[in-house]
């Protein structure tokens, strides 16, 4: 009864609608004919609709290119097929009786005549409305993501410390080389909480600086840095190509440097100063993703380092005393911040 009831009550547009078959995965059903419209329900693919009869627009003097031959009793014949007319927009019912629109390029109008050699029965190319995967599933989908070994090798460049020894004679001109550094990155999987990774950072810095004394003297000091420390990592963004992660560790430093003065009568002594500290770290890692093999990403970094004041000094007793500073035979470093930019790639285990 209730289905006879719904069938009266719908029989004006019925009797003007056409049938039409869903032909994409999951066409939506929109309240307007419009994209940005709010959709009232959604149509599977194979079932059958009705759309209103009055949007099927078609001129009967337009043919296409296309005939259709058959033989018959009198030879030969050739019907040339009409054009199908084809809508952006079809007025169909929701599910409640009320009107709703339906894209054209998801459905197949049933004409029941030549028209329905110009309707596709699937749509060409790729569904948008298909969300299902194809087997097997790609290496890097969601459900396995993070839940591999990270392992980065990188190659940078930045200013140098502006430290030196604290000589005994003033300073009237100064040479500091770009200071060089490599670094290597193991990121553990992802742990407990999302797009977060334990990881161990280590690096090497390396530096050369060359000062002029005003007695005359000459100086070159050069050396260099082994640092080694944990890191925690967050994946800030993922995308299919593209990647940024931002690190903060807090890294032990070894520190050894060379300081070789010599007079205006080439009279040379040189001698090594080392010491141990702690740096906060913080860089950013910008991820190319799969530039050289499927496993193999170019990134590029930058990296900030904090340096509180220190300094380094020497086992060994100077040979030529009056060349050295006795009241602070040391290299002091003043706090302060230096960064670094480095190239690199990165491997998935």
């Amino acid at each position: 009864m209730k289905k006879l009831l719904i069938l009266i009550f719908l029989w004006p547009q019925i009797s003007f609608a056409e049938k039409a078959m869903v032909i994409v995965l999951e066409a939506p059903i929109f309240k307007e004919p419009s994209i940005d419209a709010k959709i009232v329900q959604y149509a599977r693919k194979g079932s059958v609709i009705y759309v209103d009869r009055r949007d099927l627009k078609n001129d009967p003097t337009a043919l296409t290119q296309r005939v259709i031959t058959f033989d018959d009793f009198t030879g030969k014949t050739e019907i040339p097929i009409p054009a199908s007319g084809k809508q952006r927009w079809y007025k169909t019912l929701d599910r409640n009786g009320q009107d709703a629109y339906i894209l054209g390029p998801h459905i197949k109008v049933i004409y029941n005549d030549f028209r329905e050699f110009n309707e596709k029965v699937s749509i060409e190319g790729h569904d948008p409305t298909d969300y299902r995967l194809t087997e097997p599933l790609p290496a890097e989908y969601p459900f396995t993501e993070g839940h591999e070994f990270r392992f980065n090798i990188t190659l940078g460049v930045g200013p140098s410390q502006k430290s030196y020894y604290n000589y005994n004679a003033p300073i009237t001109r100064e040479d500091y080389r770009v200071r060089s550094a490599w670094g290597l990155n193991v990121f553990w999987p992802e742990g407990l909480f999302n797009h977060f990774r334990f990881g161990l950072n280590v690096g090497m810095y390396i530096q050369m600086r060359k000062f002029l004394l005003e007695d005359g003297r000459s100086t070159f000091e050069n050396g260099g840095s082994l640092s080694l420390g944990p890191s925690i990592n967050y994946d800030q963004f993922k995308g299919k190509t593209f990647q940024i992660t931002y690190s903060a560790g807090l890294n032990f430093n070894y520190a050894r440097y060379f300081v070789e003065q010599e007079t205006l009568n080439h009279a040379i002594e040189e001698r090594a100063f080392s010491g141990v500290y702690l740096t906060p770290k913080i860089f950013s890692t910008f991820q190319w993703k799969k530039v050289f093999f499927d496993s193999v990403d170019l990134l590029g970094q930058f990296e900030a380092i904090f340096d509180y004041p220190h300094s380094y000094t020497s086992r060994q007793d100077p040979v030529i005393p009056p060349m050295w500073n006795a009241n602070n035979d040391t290299i002091f470093v003043p706090g302060g911040a230096t960064f670094l930019v480095y190239i690199g790639l990165q491997a998935k285990i």
